[in-house]
């Protein structure tokens, strides 16, 4: 069901289908929630199956699947730039690379500087998850991006609200 909802974020016009052994309603519902455009329960019928996949890859633009993905442009903040296609943070010390989330919590954080942003609503937009009080999955990550952030000197850092949530500021 992640996969999904993020093949969903990321790629809106890709045809998704899903083939699973869980045929409960709660759940063929939830994976209709979560991006699927089909799902095909086991046991299925592979004549089926196959005519399912073709008629969803008629439906989509040849566009949306034969195109490569559109570059993003580097999101930038006074010396510092995120390169979201190659995953890379730049600052004036030189470049740190990025893994998916933090790549996510910075964009976000960066989007609008000084913002302050809950805990919350950070973890539906980047985990897309529930805010559980007992997690410490977000300070670790906003620990370790400062550390990238020294490490490129960066002219910002995340200041945290303790109880509320973090916000870029500038140095």
């Amino acid at each position: 069901m992640a996969v999904s909802r993020e093949v969903a974020r990321r790629r809106p016009s890709l045809p998704i289908l899903m083939l699973t052994a869980r045929s409960d309603r709660e759940t063929v519902l939830e994976g209709f929630e979560a991006g699927a455009d089909d799902y095909v329960t086991k046991p299925f019928d592979l004549d089926e199956l196959l005519a399912r996949i073709a008629v969803r890859l008629r439906r989509a633009s040849d566009d949306a699947i034969g195109e490569p993905a559109e570059v993003e442009e580097p999101l930038a903040l006074r010396d510092v730039a995120i390169d979201g296609d190659a995953r890379v943070l730049r600052g004036p010390g030189g470049e740190m690379g990025l893994n998916p989330i933090e790549h996510d919590l910075l964009c976000l954080l960066i989007s609008e500087p000084g913002h302050l942003f809950p805990r919350e609503e950070i973890m539906q937009k980047v985990w897309h998850q529930q805010f559980t009080r007992a997690s410490r999955t977000l300070d670790v990550h906003v620990r370790h991006l400062r550390v990238k952030l020294e490490q490129v000197e960066a002219p910002i850092t995340i200041h945290a609200v303790r109880g509320v949530g973090y916000r870029v500021v500038t140095l």
